[in-house]
C-alpha cells in the first residue's frame, strides 16, 4: 500500500483488512468485513504535495500465495470476461487498429490475452495470432472466441514475466487491461520486447494511473475492493519511463480514455468481476465519503445516487529499435 517517504505516517493495510486466505484453502480470496471503517478516512489524510511510493511490506505482501492466484481467479471467471461489455469493444481498440494503419500480415502475441478481444480486434492486420496467458479457462475462451475467425491460432499458458516465446516471434506484442495485475511490470515489458521484432512494436491498454496522489490512491482503493489481484495503474509519465528502459521508442502514448464511455455501474462493474456484496458495498461507501472534485478527476458520476465507473485507460505504442 501507498506510504508517505517523507513522514512516519502508515495508512491501514487494505490487503490485512479487506481480504484474507481462507483457513482450508490458499487457492480461494475471500473478504472479509473487518474494520472497514478504517480506510474510509484514507484520502483525507492525504496530502497532494507529499511523495509516495510501495512500502518493502506491500512488495512482500504481492509474493505471498493471496497474489499468486492471479490465474486460479481468472479460471472462475473467464466467461464473464468473454460475454463483458468493458472487454468486447471499446474506443481503445478502435483507435489502436487506426494507429497501426495499414499493417497487415502481422503475426501477433497477445499476453495475458484472456478471451483476446484485443487480438482479435486486430484480425484485419494478422496472419497469426498467438494467446498467451496463465489461466487455462481464459485459453478456453480465446479457442472458443477464435473458432469465429479464419485465421491460424494458438494458444500458450504462461506468464507475462517470463514468456513461452521465441526471441523476434511477434511483430506486434500487446496486452490490454492487464498490466495492472502483473506482478512486475518492467520485467513483463521487457520479456514483450523480447519477443518482438526489430522494428515491430509493443502495444499496450490499460487502466490509467493518476498524477495526482491523492486520486491516485482513490483509484487505488477502488481497484483493490473491485479485484484483490490488482497491483497498480500506472500514470502516462510511469509507461514513458517504463518503456523508454525497453528499449522502445514510443510512437503514441494517449491518455484520459474511457474503456466504457459513459461509465459502468458500480453493480455491474463487480458483477463481471465477481466482486462480492460486501466488497461492492464497501465501494459504494468508499465513494460517497470522497470529495465530487476528486472523483470529477477520475472521470467518475452519480446519477440519480447510483455511482458510474468509466475504466479509465491509457493507450501506449511503441516501436522495438
Amino acid at each position: 500500500m501507498l506510504q508517505r517517504v517523507d513522514a512516519g505516517f502508515r495508512p491501514p493495510d487494505l490487503k490485512a483488512v479487506f481480504y484474507q486466505r481462507t483457513a482450508r484453502s490458499s487457492k480461494r480470496i475471500t473478504m472479509c468485513s473487518a474494520n472497514v471503517s478504517q480506510i474510509y478516512d484514507l484520502q483525507r489524510v492525504l496530502e497532494p504535495s507529499v511523495a509516495y511510493r510501495y512500502s518493502d511490506r506491500e512488495k512482500k505482501l504481492r509474493e505471498t500465495p493471496l497474489m499468486q492466484t492471479s490465474a486460479e481467479r481468472f479460471n472462475t471467471i473467464s466467461e464473464n470476461f468473454t460475454k463483458s461489455e468493458v472487454h468486447r469493444l471499446s474506443p481503445s481498440m478502435i483507435r489502436f487498429s487506426e494507429l497501426i494503419g495499414g499493417a497487415r500480415d502481422l503475426t501477433i502475441g497477445d499476453i495475458a490475452c484472456g478471451p483476446a478481444h484485443f487480438g482479435f480486434s486486430l484480425a484485419g492486420h494478422a496472419t497469426r495470432i498467438v494467446g498467451i496467458d496463465p489461466s487455462h479457462n481464459m485459453l478456453k475462451q480465446f479457442r472458443d472466441l477464435g473458432s469465429k475467425f479464419a485465421i491460424p491460432l494458438e494458444d500458450r499458458m504462461g506468464t507475462a514475466e517470463d514468456l513461452p516465446a521465441a526471441d523476434e516471434e511477434f511483430d506486434l506484442t500487446i496486452s490490454r487491461l492487464a498490466p495492472h495485475h502483473f506482478s512486475d511490470v518492467r520485467t513483463a515489458i521487457a520479456q514483450m520486447t523480447r519477443v518482438t521484432k526489430k522494428g515491430g512494436i509493443v502495444g499496450v491498454i490499460d487502466l490509467q494511473g493518476c498524477e495526482n496522489a491523492r486520486c491516485d490512491t482513490i483509484l487505488h482503493v477502488l481497484e483493490m475492493l473491485h479485484d484483490p489481484t490488482h497491483v497498480r495503474a500506472y500514470t502516462a509519465s510511469q509507461w514513458h519511463e517504463i518503456l523508454s528502459n525497453s528499449a522502445l521508442k514510443i510512437e503514441h502514448l494517449e491518455n484520459g480514455l474511457s474503456e466504457k464511455p459513459g461509465g459502468i455501474t458500480i453493480q455491474r462493474w463487480c458483477e463481471i468481476a465477481r466482486s462480492g456484496p460486501v466488497a461492492e458495498a464497501a465501494i459504494d461507501k468508499f465513494l460517497r465519503i470522497c470529495d465530487s472534485s476528486e472523483l470529477a478527476q477520475l472521470g467518475i458520476e452519480c446519477r440519480e445516487g447510483i455511482f458510474y465507473y468509466p475504466v479509465r485507460s491509457l493507450l501506449a505504442l511503441a516501436r522495438r529499435e
